[in-house]
């Protein structure tokens, strides 16, 4: 473990646990963020063999406490989609694809039309909030999508933020990805909690499940 990252010597039951799957074709830095976020480092080349069992770190978010369980899915091909038991298993979805790389923001929509239609199998419970990253923000030389197009993804998608960074060269504007997801995930919980307390007290609200994260025992495998 990096002697960089610090590490919260408090118990589990006191810890906020967020489980984060990153999803997006290959090639994009999805490895690149994951390290970036939780070590500050930047390493730009990773010899995938498949998904590898998901990062585990306490960080603060907000001054509190929180475990984070990141999940690095590595799709072998553009087509690729996830597995059910992979979008059961998360509290949000960190979804990325590259400025430079056209096909990687197809990528997405066709993963949008995947988790919707999982969504609509899943009922209420499949909530997992969304965030939407365009990365390599550095090469703008090479863009080949706009900003203003992920932008109208992001709201397309209903994703709670979008953000264009660089895994190369940025530690605070992508954490703040990560961060933000976190927030969203928690405010899941707090509106989810909300809601059946006011179905028990005969509230009018509808009652609306959030979906917690399994354990880790739980991890897909496919």
């Amino acid at each position: 473990m990096s002697s960089n990252l610090r590490v919260i010597r408090r118990k589990k039951s006191s810890l906020s646990e967020v489980k984060i799957v990153l999803f997006g074709a290959p090639g994009v830095g999805k490895s690149a963020l994951t390290v970036r976020f939780l070590t500050k480092r930047y390493i730009g080349e990773y010899d995938h063999h498949g998904d590898q069992p998901p990062y585990k770190y306490e960080l603060m978010v907000d001054s509190e406490p929180v475990l984070f369980e990141l999940l690095d899915t590595c799709a072998k091909t553009a087509g690729e989609l996830p597995s059910t038991k992979t979008l059961d298993w998360a509290d949000g979805f960190l979804l990325v694809y590259s400025i430079t790389d056209r096909e990687s923001f197809s990528y997405i929509k066709r993963l949008h039309a995947h988790i919707s239609q999982w969504r609509r199998e899943a009922g209420p419970a499949a909530t997992a909030p969304m965030v939407l990253v365009g990365n390599k923000g550095d090469m703008i030389h090479l863009r080949q999508v706009g900003y203003e197009e992920g932008e109208i993804l992001a709201r397309d998608m209903e994703c709670l933020s979008f953000r264009e960074v660089s895994a190369s060269e940025q530690v605070t504007e992508v954490a703040e990805a990560f961060n933000d997801l976190c927030r969203e995930v928690n405010n899941h919980r707090r509106k989810s909690k909300q809601s059946l307390l006011d179905r028990v007290l005969g509230g009018r609200g509808g009652l609306r499940v959030y979906a917690r994260g399994k354990s880790d025992s739980a991890l897909p495998k496919d």
